[in-house]
């Protein structure tokens, strides 16, 4: 199935159903704890020796303990999950749904959606917080964090902080400061130590939304000329796309380039005006931002290698969108207009 969802998975989505039509839907938002009962991910994962099998007669089997790797089964229908190595340590699903609430803190979380993946090879929670308002205007923007681990080996642990704009549906990733904004555990002996180390750096960056929100406040109430969103387009471009030569030095190569570049600041200045009149909003910085991240969440090519690791061409975008390739580029667009 393109969605990856098997008929061993499960899944609960606050509100409304996901676009492949899964999942049990639920009215009021669940905490984690509900949420791994919902989603029917409230199995454990458990370690298995490995033997290779060898026959030593005609009527004689011998079976030699491989101590280099281990099988990971899920409890409740004893599907194996993967062949790890020994030293693989295993989450499981109520101690990534114990430590969203340590992350949540006192903060007014919810999930908005958890299930797994893959027969339940992988799992995760989306958590959301209270809607913001960008603006005079109240340009509504939704923040969430994603929740992930595999069972597979495929991935580490990751929580990766991210917002969605509910007019257009396009997103941008959030960051507090020089501080990262996507975090990784892999699955080694010291990774729940190195969890709960970590816990305080995760939440500031969560409840940093709301210095997020202050900042995109002011670029909401700053207009731009023309001159402005021109320059500003064309240094966003570069930052996202790379230096497009000039004409004398790169030859026809650069004439295509430099042709492309017109052609893609021409849809982002017909974007923003667009949105500007129907909303009947101003030309800020804040609209110029997002006529780029619009553009790139649905226009921007997926990396071949990130369409490799999906099942789809819709499931490899919202990837990189929310979390790969495009979520970097619309991190250097923003970083350019606060530059200006």
């Amino acid at each position: 199935m393109s969605h990856e969802i098997t008929n061993t998975d499960g899944l609960v989505l606050h509100a409304e159903k996901a676009w492949h039509g899964i999942g049990k839907v639920v009215e009021s938002a669940p905490t984690p704890g509900q949420a791994l009962t919902l989603a029917g991910i409230d199995w454990n994962v458990e370690e298995r020796e490995l033997h290779l099998e060898q026959q030593t007669g005609l009527a004689t089997m011998a079976h030699t303990p491989i101590t280099t790797h281990k099988a990971l089964q899920r409890s409740d229908n004893n599907q194996v999950l993967s062949v790890v190595g020994t030293n693989y340590e295993v989450l499981q699903n109520e101690e990534l749904a114990s430590f969203c609430y340590d992350l949540a803190g006192e903060a007014d979380v919810r999930v908005e959606s958890a299930g797994s993946l893959k027969g339940g090879r992988r799992i995760w929670f989306l958590l959301k917080s209270e809607t913001l308002c960008v603006g005079k205007q109240c340009d509504e923007v939704e923040p969430y964090v994603l929740c992930y681990n595999s069972h597979d080996g495929s991935s580490s642990l990751e929580f990766m902080p991210t917002t969605i704009r509910v007019v257009c549906n396009n997103t941008l990733t959030w960051a507090r400061g020089k501080s990262q904004n996507k975090f990784r555990f892999r699955h080694t002996k010291n990774m729940k130590s190195h969890m709960r180390a970590a816990v305080q750096e995760i939440r500031d960056c969560f409840l940093s939304i709301e210095e997020w929100n202050k900042n995109m406040d002011v670029l909401a109430s700053q207009e731009m000329s023309h001159d402005q969103i021109g320059s500003y387009f064309w240094r966003a471009y570069e930052a996202v796309q790379g230096v497009v030569p000039s004409l004398e030095d790169g030859g026809k190569m650069a004439a295509s380039r430099q042709a492309r570049a017109d052609e893609t600041i021409d849809q982002w200045i017909r974007t923003l005006h667009r949105e500007a009149n129907d909303h009947q909003l101003p030309v800020t910085k804040w609209l110029a931002v997002n006529a780029v991240t619009n553009y790139i969440d649905h226009n921007s090519r997926v990396n071949r290698s990130v369409r490799s690791d999906h099942a789809d061409s819709t499931e490899a975008r919202t990837w990189s969108n929310l979390f790969g390739g495009n979520a970097a580029k619309k991190a250097r667009a923003l970083s350019v207009m606060q530059s200006m």
